[in-house]
């Protein structure tokens, strides 16, 4: 009997869990990745050159290999191939290609959020030759941001409307359509929400605090996860709300979903919606609050076109496990030594772990998020616990230069979970 077989798309970090579970229940994988050296490539059956934003080679690559699913995971523009190499194959999938179309491209994800009420930042679209005259109307700070990337790739912050012809092109690059959408800029506290649609019910997992910080003119560099979340009792109900109102705006029957809300003076912005697991690890981090196991419902719910998972809401207030998801990036040099992985490994507490660049790389200015160094995942049972590891294990995060200057960035104090009891913190 043949086993059974899937395409993933992505073999970064993101997805080693991922490939790592359908290994384990016996399916034959086939991994699509334009990086030949990617993390997982030694763990896969069979191995596709090709970029995994590339629904033709997806497609090809699922004829070729005759697989009976397309999978995708933590990484946001696959899901749309993803979506189209499933259909043409024939297998199962939990989303239509016009769906993960709407949810990949803010140009259509906007115009569907519009349409059904719901409010965004103001914004307007421009193209190659567009001048400063399409963003009339909008007020500064402005956004601009490629509407098919990923990653904070060409997002900037502009601080008037004469600065948009300098970054135009620069953004532009990034776009495989060649599309801008630019949004008014608010203030604001980020926070994501994590959970899974069945039949069109939808089930809230987890809301957490999505930590940034500006590399100007780079903006929105996720620094770390958090949770609990600071913002999320106190908006329990708009945000339960509003999450399936855009579960029905952008057409989402079935699978997982990862929106990112602003929280503003002015009330709740959306600001993007997905219909995936997050790129921050969430199929580690979120299992032991939500009670979930993320990669096992997403494999049978590939499998089979639909999964429905036991119905968790996030409560409050929140008795259940605390994590931090701390993302780290380096100062400008070249690494010349990594310390080993064990001794954070091995720290209780830290669930995962890993270096993201070897020795040799070149770090320029922080630009976007594929410029990471370091992950680790954090549990703890209370918010003082996560917080106590962080700060124990934080010290044992080596990447250094040939002159032996640490070059992981100083950015603990973005991970640490806010509002614990000083008391708690020393044992």
């Amino acid at each position: 009997m043949k086993n059974e077989s899937c395409l993933v798309l992505g073999g970064g970090s993101g997805q080693l869990s991922l490939i790592r579970r359908l290994k384990e229940k016996g399916i034959h994988v086939v991994l699509q990745d334009r990086n030949a050296k990617c993390p997982a490539r030694f763990m896969a059956d069979e191995f596709v050159t090709a970029d995994t934003c590339n629904s033709e080679a997806a497609v090809e690559s699922a004829r070729r290999f005759k697989v009976d699913s397309v999978l995708t995971s933590g990484t946001d523009q696959p899901v749309l191939a993803a979506a189209r190499a499933a259909g043409e194959r024939g297998c199962p999938t939990l989303i239509s290609s016009e769906t993960a179309l709407a949810v990949t491209d803010k140009e259509i994800m906007k115009s569907a959020l519009v349409r059904a009420g719901l409010n965004t930042p103001k914004y307007c679209f421009a193209g190659p030759g567009d001048g400063a005259e399409v963003l009339k109307g909008l007020k500064s700070p402005i956004v601009v941001k490629p509407v098919d990337s990923q990653g904070q790739r060409g997002v900037v912050r502009l601080e008037s409307s004469r600065d948009f012809l300098r970054y135009r092109d620069a953004s532009l690059k990034w776009s495989r359509r060649g599309r801008l959408i630019i949004e008014e800029y608010h203030p604001n506290r980020e926070i994501t929400v994590s959970g899974w649609v069945y039949r069109g019910e939808t089930s809230i997992w987890a809301v957490t605090d999505r930590v940034t910080r500006d590399f100007p003119p780079h903006i929105g560099l996720c620094l770390a996860h958090r949770y609990p979340s600071a913002y999320a009792a106190s908006h329990r109900s708009e945000i339960r709300n509003l999450t399936r109102k855009c579960v029905r705006a952008l057409g989402i029957e079935n699978g997982p979903l990862y929106f990112q809300f602003l929280i503003t003076d002015s009330g709740i912005l959306i600001n993007e919606t997905a219909a995936r697991l997050g790129g921050a690890y969430e199929d580690i981090s979120l299992p032991p609050v939500c009670g979930t196991d993320l990669n096992e419902i997403l494999i049978g719910g590939a499998m089979k076109g639909y999964a429905d998972p036991e119905k968790t809401e996030y409560g409050f207030p929140v008795d259940a496990a605390s994590f931090a998801v701390p993302l780290m990036f380096c100062r400008q040099g070249r690494i010349a030594f990594t310390a080993e992985e064990k001794p954070v490994l091995s720290f209780p507490g830290v669930t995962s772990f890993r270096y993201l660049l070897a020795k040799g790389t070149v770090i320029g200015p922080p630009t976007n998020s594929v410029q990471r160094a370091a992950y680790m995942v954090v549990h703890g049972d209370t918010p003082a616990e996560v917080n106590r590891i962080l700060r124990r294990t934080w010290p044992r995060i080596r990447l250094k230069n040939r002159e032996g200057r640490q070059l992981i960035r100083k950015t603990l104090g973005y991970a640490l979970i806010p509002n614990c009891e000083q008391s708690d913190e020393i044992r």
